[in-house]
């Protein structure tokens, strides 16, 4: 887990959530992806869910092209958050194909880490009139007081006793002082 300007950005590896060239969830996955929509659920965040690939074409017919297999695995797990009852008109699905990566393509271990799935907790809630959107109630916001780029606070009191960092599943918490742990390995 990261905090960043926009929010809270929590990243999984592919490998523990789809089999090669698949948008299908594993069912060693499931688990986590539940923890994390009950989480979700009780706050008023929007949630982009990104798809990653690394840049090594695919073969499935289903998806011509990592574009299409990246939105398509962020799709599903759309879907997955909506059906645990995350308001759909708080997610977002975000294709990046292999447009964004994070380590260099030219190793294994790059490319596995290259393949991953990021959910972008946003600061702000959506507007329940249909207008701009503004600062949530319990939601996460920059925190330019921290001394510390990208931290961010609670606006409420009420949220601040379970702030969606602290709500997440210990797996996928940050270590005290370092960076987060690896959630999964191995290739996807």
């Amino acid at each position: 887990i990261e905090r960043t300007d926009a929010g809270l950005e929590m990243e999984i590896k592919s490998d523990i959530l789809f089999a090669s060239g698949s948008a299908a969830v594993g069912t060693e996955a499931v688990g986590i992806l539940e923890q994390v929509a009950t989480i979700l659920a009780g706050r008023p965040n929007p949630v982009r869910v990104e798809g990653h690939t690394d840049n090594r074409p695919i073969r499935p017919l289903q998806f011509p092209s990592n574009w299409e297999l990246s939105a398509a695995r962020a799709a599903t797990i759309v879907r997955l958050f909506e059906e645990r009852g995350i308001a759909p008109a708080r997610l977002v699905v975000a294709g990046m194909g292999e447009q964004q990566p994070v380590a260099d393509n030219a190793t294994d271990d790059g490319r596995n880490r290259n393949r991953r799935v990021v959910l972008v907790i946003l600061g702000t809630a959506p507007p329940a009139d249909g207008g701009p959107a503004g600062p949530a109630s319990a939601a996460i916001a920059p925190d330019p007081g921290a001394g510390e780029p990208g931290a961010v606070a609670v606006v409420s009191a009420a949220a601040a006793a379970t702030p969606v960092a602290a709500a997440l599943p210990a797996a996928a918490a940050p270590a005290a002082g370092g960076p987060p742990p690896p959630v999964g390995g191995g290739a996807a």
